[in-house]
């Protein structure tokens, strides 16, 4: 007795064998895929928006000084007068040199008021740096002045780049009016 066994192939291909309800999953992961997608997308933007807003804000609060003026008074001290444009919670703890010889420096804040015949003109809040110069003072630097803003968070703003020759200020032409960083 002999047995003919013939095996046929029911279809041809991968696609041509799903049947309707393999499609319709196969459909239903792709569309999962695209949401997937999607919703990575939009949370990378909400991401970027609130970084750009969290950016924003620490700049709002954050304090602005510009030198209003410096002069080196008596030969042996410099007066910087600070006139902050940002925001004015500010709390300074130290002020110091950032160069290669050291120099005693400190701070005054407060409020200064212009009078004109008893009439108020202007008033500001001020921040005034004094450093003692010792005598023939040659170096280059940075004065750093280190406070807390209104979030408790230390800040640390730097001056322009000071440059002493004998004692006195070199390029006194590239600070003036000059924001600290």
């Amino acid at each position: 007795m002999n047995i003919e066994i013939q095996i046929v192939e029911s279809c041809v291909g991968f696609w041509k064998c799903l049947k309707p309800t393999e499609w319709i999953q196969l459909v239903s992961v792709l569309i999962a895929m695209f949401a997937a997608i999607a919703s990575f997308i939009t949370v990378s933007q909400q991401k970027k928006q609130f970084d750009a807003a969290n950016f924003e804000r620490v700049r709002k609060y954050r304090p602005n000084y510009k030198i209003r003026f410096f002069d080196i008074n008596n030969e042996d001290r410099l007066i910087l007068d600070l006139d902050n444009d940002g925001f004015h919670f500010f709390i300074p703890t130290r002020v110091y040199w950032d160069g290669e010889k050291e120099l005693n420096c400190s701070f005054i804040k407060g409020e200064i008021e212009s009078k004109k015949n008893n009439v108020l003109i202007e008033k500001r809040e001020t921040l005034v740096v004094t450093v003692d110069i010792p005598i023939k003072f040659t170096d280059k630097g940075i004065f750093k002045l280190v406070g807390y803003d209104i979030e408790d968070k230390e800040i640390i703003l730097e001056t322009p780049e000071f440059i002493f020759e004998q004692g006195m200020v070199s390029n006194h032409l590239q600070i003036s009016k000059q924001y600290l960083r």
